[in-house]
């Protein structure tokens, strides 16, 4: 490809030009020449290639300034060969074997490559960007990282299901979901970055990342519940400075579009993840007793309707001459204790402040009990709702239904117990449900986050409604460690007891919720009511006949 031209660094550099124009671009080193060549800093490696070559005949060959390149020894040079994604024992082997880069020579390992295993699979863990084409890069590095993550989310499966727990490997299936991401986003950055590094110098760094970034976000369900999102936050940020570096060292010609495609294509993953309901569990607590769990579910699925009409037959019926409460009750997550627990304590309260007692129904998801109460369950709701309906005057009555859970944005409410893959209760579902039980005065109450996105299709004239948090916003303490949400320490436990009404108990929690956000620094909750007129009207009535024992000494 390059002539020999006496020698004269001068000369040669003149033409440059020339041969890097007129050199046919086949296999990878002859494209990596026509990249490289215009570079001036070759012209004089092109020379000291011609010297080590003194009193033969043939020409130079792409290989041979490669070669010589890295004997020069200048750090900016090695650089730039090194950011092109070469790497002096690459550039050695097609010298002796393959000198266009074709592939049919194996490439000549490195002294001391297998020596330097531990050391490339520990910089890789450790985050650290090394060479293209290294033993960084290597299949046997790529694979060790890809066990290292498996690593830790084993461990932390098998944790989380408790002491005694069975391996299911179904999983496995899940995980392959996330293997298939790794390869996906690694190719888009490969694609889009305009390297002419190999796809491994680009798959290695990324699946290096993930042991250590997996190990740090589960490691943040122990931290303070106000900083996990700060905390994760900081890991995304994290991965997207990773990602440059690593297209820094591969030489990216396009860097700013790769990283754009990385992160579209991370949002779309998750969505599609999401959408696709992909948890990979592989571990499930395990139980010998048959009347609990999963183990039991066809019979728990087919005794659901009977225990929800058991319920509604024991209700207490309403009293003939005046409005009276009946509570229904909904705890949609099985998984954390705290919707259970707060289910139950607004029961207690609403039945002692509003004269509920004996006129309740709890629907409730907990995986530690399946059996005491109904499961929650949308077409349960629905039931519980009619059958509630049967024992009240629909046209004097009032309903008070507490749904507590995790909330999101779609809007929905989560409904998931140990059993079965359940329907996501959304505002629509909730108000057929209300509406088809015919009670015309009703109170709803949602702890859950985004649950202010339900009030436009629940409100009317007779219909009052109180939710923990705005539709664009989420409400706080709903982990496994807690009894109750903050809102529903701030409502049902600290402010509806003794407060002259329930909206002064909901403008008391309000307020305390505020004051304790902007105490911790996080995300205003901005709790929301809406009351249909001609509700607030009837329910002074209720108000009037129970009047919490401080106002009633007065």
């Amino acid at each position: 490809m390059i002539h020999q031209t006496g020698g004269d660094p001068d000369v040669l550099a003149s033409a440059l030009d020339s041969a890097a124009s007129g050199a046919a671009v086949s296999g990878r080193i002859g494209r990596l020449w026509s990249r490289l060549a215009p570079d001036p800093s070759l012209g004089p490696v092109i020379a000291l290639a011609w010297h080590s070559k003194s009193g033969t005949k043939e020409e130079l060959s792409p290989a041979d300034v490669f070669a010589a390149g890295f004997d020069a020894g200048d750090g900016a040079l090695v650089a730039l060969l090194e950011r092109a994604g070469l790497s002096r024992a690459k550039v050695v082997a097609w010298g002796h074997g393959d000198p266009v880069g074709e592939g049919a020579a194996p490439m000549l390992e490195a002294p001391g490559v297998r020596g330097r295993f531990p050391a490339a699979l520990k910089k890789r863990l450790k985050w650290q960007v090394s060479s293209p084409d290294d033993v960084a890069s290597s299949d046997a590095v790529i694979a060790a990282c890809g066990l290292a993550a498996l690593a830790v989310w084993f461990a932390y499966d098998r944790y989380a299901a408790g002491a005694s727990a069975r391996f299911y490997p179904s999983g496995l299936t899940a995980l392959t979901w996330y293997g298939a991401g790794l390869l996906a986003l690694a190719w888009v950055l490969h694609r889009v970055s305009g390297t002419f590094a190999g796809f491994r110098s680009v798959l290695a760094p990324i699946v290096g990342w993930v042991p250590l970034a997996l190990a740090v976000g589960m490691a943040l369900q122990w931290a303070p519940e106000q900083a996990q999102r700060s905390c994760v936050l900081l890991l995304a940020l994290a991965g997207l400075f990773h990602a440059s570096r690593v297209l820094m060292s591969v030489g990216a010609s396009r860097p700013r579009a790769a990283l754009l495609a990385g992160m579209a294509f991370v949002a779309l993953f998750a969505w599609g993840t999401e959408k696709a309901w992909v948890h990979p569990r592989l571990w499930y607590p395990d139980t010998d007793d048959e009347t609990s769990g999963w183990k039991d579910s066809e019979r728990l699925l087919f005794e659901q309707p009977d225990r929800i009409d058991a319920a509604a037959a024991r209700l207490r019926p309403g009293d003939p001459d005046r409005p009276s409460v009946f509570f229904v009750g909904f705890a949609g997550t099985g998984g954390q204790k705290v919707f259970a627990e707060e289910a139950k304590l607004a029961e207690g309260v609403i039945s002692a402040r509003y004269g509920a007692a004996g006129r309740s129904v709890l629907l409730v998801n907990d995986r530690r009990d399946l059996e005491t109460r109904p499961l929650a369950t949308v077409h349960g709701l629905r039931r519980a709702l009619g059958r509630v309906a049967e024992h009240m005057d629909r046209s004097k009555d009032v309903l008070f239904l507490f749904l507590t859970s995790h909330g999101s944005a779609e809007p929905s409410l989560a409904v998931s117990n140990s059993t079965w893959p359940l329907d996501q209760l959304d505002p629509i579902a909730l108000r057929k449900a209300l509406d088809a039980s015919g009670v015309r005065w009703r109170v709803v109450v949602i702890s859950a986050c985004h649950s202010g996105a339900f009030i436009p299709a629940l409100a009317d004239d007779g219909t009052a409604i109180f939710t923990s948090s705005a539709a664009d916003r989420t409400s706080f303490g709903c982990s496994d460690d807690r009894d109750l949400t903050e809102f529903g320490e701030a409502f049902f436990r600290d402010a509806v007891p003794g407060a002259p009404s329930l909206v002064a108990a909901f403008d008391q929690a309000k307020a305390a919720l505020a004051a304790e956000e902007r105490r911790r620094n996080l995300t205003q909750s901005q709790p929301q009511a809406s009351i249909g007129a001609g509700f607030a009207a009837y329910w002074e009535r209720i108000e009037a006949q129970h009047a919490p024992a401080a106002a009633k000494g007065r």
